[in-house]
């Protein structure tokens, strides 16, 4: 595994599935994708559950709102890429 890209969300249905999507259509293959809920209420798990059966997609949730940082901190735990990528929610990759 080349790249871990780690994208931490609260509360981000606008923006959510169009980060994801910018991952998956990058010619590169060789990475997994992160998602981090970090207590989100709106529908955001509803939108990574659609990501769940790729094989190179995890989905991790946190109890309770523990901000940004913790978030990626237990990504970076689970990651095994060479490579960190960190993507905000509300950001894509061109």
């Amino acid at each position: 595994m080349l790249f871990s890209i780690i994208i931490p969300f609260f509360n981000s249905e606008k923006t959510l599935e169009k980060a994801i999507e910018s991952v998956l259509k990058q010619s590169c293959t060789n990475y997994e994708i992160i998602l981090v809920n970090d207590a989100s209420t709106d529908t955001s798990m509803d939108i990574v559950g659609n990501y769940r059966a790729k094989e190179n997609v995890k989905i991790i949730s946190n109890k309770k709102n523990r901000l940004v940082g913790y978030s990626r901190n237990k990504a970076i735990d689970l990651a095994d890429g060479d490579y960190l990528l960190f993507l905000d929610s509300d950001d894509f990759l061109s």
